[in-house]
């Protein structure tokens, strides 16, 4: 049935703002409604001895949502490598005024992934802190990645250590070429890009 079909209907929206990036959480909500018999002078006997001293109403849990998953604050990935200079680009992603921004760093073995960069043009230059607490191990130029249908290709890995934790993680230019929250995250900023274009010359018209 659709909710206009529903004349007692009444959609309620929440908001956690205590969330954390990365994490899953699910839910279930109660609703409290001011109780309209609350000290009404005219009631039965038996409201006045259930509803006269209640301030407000309040429904049975609703049953627990699917579980949903936070998006983090920030996105990286490497994006090319040059064995000459020893060394790898990684593109760093966050959003900046409502939108998604990027900006890539050129790291070797050593190397704290990210740092402090500008972001925007000249009234609305910000300086944003794009450092993912992560440091370069080691960069390996003759790794293998698996494709698919059993296929290979040689690619460069990067090892990298978180350095909240220690631990070490890896990832290669093979992989994160076709990643799927890469091809997502540079579409919406090319789109962001075209929209602010045409709101220029709409102005300017």
């Amino acid at each position: 049935m659709l909710e206009e079909e529903q004349p007692n209907l009444i959609t309620v929206w929440s908001h956690d703002l205590t969330v954390e990036p990365g994490k899953t959480y699910r839910y279930r909500a109660s609703v409290s409604l001011i109780n309209p018999l609350f000290q009404r002078l005219i009631l039965s006997p038996e409201q006045k001895e259930k509803q006269f001293h209640k301030l407000s109403l309040v429904s049975k849990p609703s049953a627990w949502s699917e579980p949903i998953t936070v998006a983090p604050e920030r996105h990286f990935f490497l994006v090319a490598d040059s064995q000459q200079k020893q060394s790898v680009d990684v593109e760093v992603f966050t959003i900046f005024n409502g939108a998604w921004r990027s900006h890539r760093f050129n790291v070797r073995p050593g190397d704290t992934i990210g740092s402090n960069v500008t972001l925007g043009a000249g009234a609305l230059e910000t300086p944003i802190d794009l450092s993912l607490g992560y440091a370069v191990v080691d960069l390996d130029f003759d790794a293998i990645h698996n494709m698919d249908r059993g296929l290979e290709r040689k690619t460069t890995e990067m090892l990298y250590m978180d350095l909240a934790t220690g631990k070490l993680e890896t990832r290669t230019v093979a992989g994160d070429h076709k990643h799927p929250d890469l091809i997502r995250l540079r579409l919406d900023q090319k789109l962001n890009g075209l929209q602010q274009q045409q709101q220029q010359q709409a102005r300017s018209e």
